[in-house]
């Protein structure tokens, strides 16, 4: 910012090395109408306000869930919440409840026996979380009958997978090899290499990639998302757009900040297990000061760790 149109200026140093630096251009700043800033103002207070106003509720519910340990009616009737009684949980589901948040976990079943309030957790961003044990059951193997119905159902799933897997071979075979067969495929769909397009796992998107460009029609086959198998037929292999000059530009720019900053980390990380370093008693001093260095060598002991450490 001080300097002028086409002036050049370097060597800079930065964290990511040295730098020559060409000002291209200058924009000078313009004030857009309020009319135009009106809506970005209205939503910025809104929101201002609404953290404000968090902020307070935030602070006494975790004053509440701590001085009303035994029950939530008190902080639910206050905040105008509903606090809900879960079944039976074990460690995993109570962690998917609590959106992925471990402390809140390990809160509830450190809790277990004092059957307090656990602490707010923040389990995401503006949202607090407190949990209370109501009773426990140590883990233990369920008996037969109560998973015998979950046993039969992955069972059954299972198999019908592995029939359905069987079964979409056989007709996918029956179609490479040119035959007929009674499949009926759905709507077209356009698929890129870098998104998932809904329908088509990735391993049926693996294969279709790797297919070249053909004048008769190809199919692929691939156990798909449901437990069962797609069967999919390459309509067309469309070209790839060529990449916007500017994002090029962009991202090559990344690249190369990244690999200067590698390249500097490897370099001091060498400089560090090649060289011996020594500095002297006065740099020593200089670096932790006069008092400190005498308050750390009252005895003899520490006069020896510190004569020691000149050495790295």
């Amino acid at each position: 910012f001080e300097m002028k149109k086409d002036e050049v200026r370097g060597p800079i140093e930065t964290d990511f090395g040295y730098h020559i630096i060409k000002l291209t251009d200058i924009k000078p700043s313009v004030v857009p109408p309020l009319a135009e800033l009106r809506p970005k103002i209205e939503a910025d207070l809104k929101n201002r306000q609404a953290s404000q106003q968090f902020g307070k509720l935030a602070e006494k519910f975790q004053a509440d869930v701590y001085t009303q340990s035994d029950n939530f009616k008190v902080i639910a009737t206050e905040a105008k919440l509903t606090p809900v009684t879960s079944q039976w949980l074990s460690r995993p589901q109570l962690q998917a409840i609590a959106m992925g948040n471990k402390k809140l976990v390990d809160a509830v079943f450190n809790g277990v026996k004092d059957k307090k309030n656990t602490e707010a957790v923040e389990i995401a961003t503006n949202t607090l979380m407190s949990a209370r044990v109501l009773d426990h059951k140590p883990a233990a193997i369920r008996a037969y009958e109560e998973v015998k119905p979950e046993i039969v159902s992955i069972l059954k799933r299972k198999e019908a997978s592995s029939l359905a897997t069987k079964l979409g071979a056989e007709k996918l075979a029956a179609l490479q090899a040119g035959q007929g067969t009674d499949l009926k495929f759905a709507e077209t769909l356009t698929v890129n290499r870098q998104q998932k397009t809904p329908g088509i796992s990735e391993e049926a998107n693996k294969k279709l990639f790797a297919l070249a460009e053909s004048a008769q029609a190809q199919y692929v086959g691939a156990s798909n998302d449901q437990g069962g198998y797609s069967i999919i037929k390459l309509n067309k292999i469309n070209p790839a757009n060529v990449a916007d000059a500017n994002k090029v530009k962009t991202a090559t720019q990344k690249l190369n900040q990244q690999q200067s900053g590698d390249l500097v980390s490897s370099y001091f990380a060498a400089l560090k297990t090649a060289n011996k370093i020594e500095y002297s008693k006065d740099a020593e001093k200089k670096l932790l000061g006069e008092d400190k260095a005498g308050k750390d060598n009252k005895d003899g002991k520490d006069s020896k760790e510190s004569k020691d450490s000149k050495k790295s």
